[in-house]
């Protein structure tokens, strides 16, 4: 595989569309998005293998912002939050979308026009504690340019700077409902130069607390001195509970807001403001689905995943079931404990390669929520191996594209073929599976696949693999 790389190179633009300089990708807000046509580069990757981005928190977001909405994105690179939220603001809403960076601006403004959003503003500036000038350091990734300095070689372009404040006077931002703060270590500056906008508006902050491996969760006391709470997401549930200052080291985001939002979100069910009392003991099952029932709070809501985890994780302590190992992290899946339940998968995968571990005995989840709806078809073994393969490969990389030429390449690759073999393979992992054959130099281009001729929800751009279909 190392040896054909090079030629691979050359490869990364995938010849998908006509132009190989742009390529439109559908994602799951029902947007497309403009990007390079090239899978070296991170969110042409991403969105080719996920159909969105690879943070919970879009989903989150996506199904609690409102009609009407007014959104600040600040950072907003290619715009999968722009885009995607605006489809939800309507024309009744307003968006207005700060990148500074020229080229990726230009696409921005493409994609603005392409899903006939008219209601987005984009913003061509970045925003610090001061007005004027600075240099953007131009990463290969989009993602990663900064005003901080750059790697070393990175070019860099003059952008205009602004501030929070300024930006807020000039273009009326009141009534703002969300901000989405992803600076690249500039969000402290941000926050200094935006006292008064802090101050006087309510809106919902979204703002990231990792850079690389290091997290910066002074931003959590920072906006506390100004009144905004801060709150971590619970993915399975979809809601926001109080930050417990001790992160899974996969969490990238936090939310923050002052009392009068988080007391709205509550109502509208997106929100605990307080930790609930831990329910009575019941089996683990009976508390994941009251877990569910929306119907219920939604403090009480976490307390019982809380409560369904400790109670599976009693029931794992008792046996070596694969299925409830499956259904242990599941859960630490869902309440946000990342690096727990890809634990609980290794496990579960490690007992599925030593046995065959035939039916069910006990009452389990599956290990994927994707397999709810697969039927087994009469092979619950092969079913269970599919299911914890599904979940490990989800859950061990944000995306296989940060896999590519590390140690966990050739094992990822392993896995994603043994899945391929059981018969139970989904179109988003077939899609990894390809994506990162052709980063490792071991196919050319898309080969056919069946799973990825219709268009469904998990596979929303049959298109941009049709070359490879026969004939």
């Amino acid at each position: 595989a190392r040896s054909a790389r090079s030629g691979a190179d050359a490869a990364h633009r995938m010849s998908l569309p006509e132009d190989p300089a742009a390529m439109g990708i559908r994602v799951a807000a029902g947007v497309t998005v403009m990007v390079p046509g090239r899978i070296d580069l991170m969110t042409p990757y991403v969105l080719l293998e996920q159909e969105n981005w690879f943070e919970d928190e879009i989903v989150f977001l996506c199904r609690h912002m409102q009609a009407g909405s007014h959104i600040v994105d600040i950072g907003a690179n290619y715009g999968l939050y722009t885009l995607s939220l605006a489809k939800i603001a309507g024309p009744s809403g307003r968006v207005w979308a700060l990148e500074p960076a020229s080229g990726t601006a230009h696409y921005l403004r493409g994609s603005i026009a392409l899903n006939e959003l008219g209601h987005v503003t984009v913003i061509q500036q970045a925003l610090s504690d001061r007005e004027g000038t600075a240099r953007l350091s131009m990463e290969g990734n989009s993602e990663l340019n900064s005003l901080s300095g750059g790697s070393a070689g990175a070019q860099s372009e003059e952008v205009q700077l602004s501030t929070l404040d300024v930006l807020a006077d000039t273009h009326g931002w009141a009534g703002v409902d969300f901000l989405k703060l992803d600076a690249e270590g500039e969000e402290e500056r941000i926050i200094d130069g935006g006292a008064a906008f802090l101050r006087s508006a309510n809106p919902l902050i979204m703002f990231e607390i990792k850079h690389g491996a290091r997290n910066i969760l002074q931003l959590v006391e920072k906006l506390a001195t100004r009144g905004y709470r801060s709150y971590q997401l619970v993915p399975g549930l979809g809601i926001l509970v109080p930050f417990d200052a001790a992160p899974d080291p996969f969490r990238l985001n936090l939310f923050a807001c002052k009392p009068e939002r988080a007391a709205m979100l509550e109502r509208q069910g997106a929100l605990a403001r307080e930790n609930a009392a831990e329910p009575a003991r019941a089996d683990p099952i009976a508390h994941f689905r009251a877990a569910h029932d929306e119907k219920k709070d939604p403090a009480a809501r976490h307390a019982h995943l809380q409560a369904a985890l400790a109670g599976m994780t009693a029931q794992c302590a008792a046996g070596d079931d694969a299925y409830l190992w499956g259904s242990c992290a599941r859960i630490a899946a869902e309440l946000g404990h990342r690096q727990l339940a890809i634990g609980h998968l290794e496990r579960a995968l490690n007992v599925c390669q030593r046995k065959d571990s035939g039916p069910p005995q006990k009452p389990f989840l599956a290990a994927s929520a994707c397999f709810d709806t697969i039927d087994p078809g009469g092979r619950p073994a092969a079913w269970l191996k599919a299911a914890v393969l599904d979940g490990v490969l989800a859950l061990s990389v944000f995306s296989t594209y940060f896999a590519r030429g590390t140690p966990l390449e050739q094992p990822m690759l392993g896995r994603l073929e043994a899945l391929r073999t059981t018969g139970f393979q989904r179109a988003p992992m077939e899609r990894r599976r390809q994506l990162l054959r052709i980063v490792a130099g071991l196919q050319q281009r898309p080969e056919h696949a069946a799973i990825l001729d219709a268009c469904n929800p998990d596979n929303l751009n049959p298109q941009l693999w049709a070359r490879a279909s026969p004939g």
